[in-house]
């Protein structure tokens, strides 16, 4: 397995799924995440969310899955991998897009989160490196570690559990989400595709300094 990428809340791995002789993503999450609930439920979320989703623009989950490795529970979600680059690298390697390459790619975002959206879900972390292009100009949505459920009451949250009332990335967050990122809904993600698409025109978030 190669490493795509790492962060606090797990890392991303390409592996072949010798069987199916197909390349696809294994996101892993860290053995000191485990033992606390809340980024637990976190992650199994998103297994739930993407699960839940079956869109051209919007990552495929394959299985999820844990297994206990030297008294050890890991736990990991097998998703398709995509040969590509988000917006952000793109940009920050060369530069500002033309307005209609990145129109078009605004507008495959839109169609995804459009059947996120009427599957109760809300993403609530649109950014340019969440948006991936695929060698043949496809666009994905990734990560869906932040997404809720309209409807979703009752369940221990990662802003509930550690007093965090603010969850996304600064410069691509709603008004309404930097104040209270449980309540928001489906325009919050709107309000992050419109930023996501200033960055790629310009180089720049629309508000330096966060919202």
């Amino acid at each position: 397995m190669n490493l795509l990428g790492r962060g606090e809340m797990s890392a991303v791995y390409m592996a072949e799924h010798i069987a199916m002789q197909r390349k696809c993503a294994i996101k892993v999450l860290p053995a000191n995440r485990v033992k606390d609930t809340s980024y637990l439920g976190r992650f199994q979320r998103e297994a739930r969310a993407v699960a839940t989703l079956d869109h051209p623009n919007i990552v495929r989950a394959y299985d999820v899955d844990q297994q206990n490795e030297g008294g050890a529970e890991i736990h990991f979600l097998v998703m398709e991998y995509v040969e590509g680059q988000s917006i952000e690298k793109l940009v920050n390697s060369k530069g500002p897009m033309p307005f209609v390459e990145i129109a078009d790619i605004i507008r495959q975002a839109a169609e995804g989160l459009f059947h996120a959206h009427n599957a109760g879900l809300v993403h609530r972390d649109i950014k340019p490196g969440n948006l991936l292009v695929s060698q043949n100009g496809t666009v994905k949505l990734l990560d869906l570690g932040l997404a809720r459920f309209f409807k979703e009451d009752g369940e221990e949250s990662l802003t509930i559990k550690h007093d965090e009332k603010v969850l996304g990335t600064a410069d691509y967050l709603a008004p309404e989400q930097a104040v209270d990122s449980h309540n928001v809904d489906q325009r919050g993600d709107i309000y992050s595709l419109g930023c996501t698409f200033y960055f790629a025109l310009t180089g720049h978030p629309p508000f330096t300094d966060g919202t």
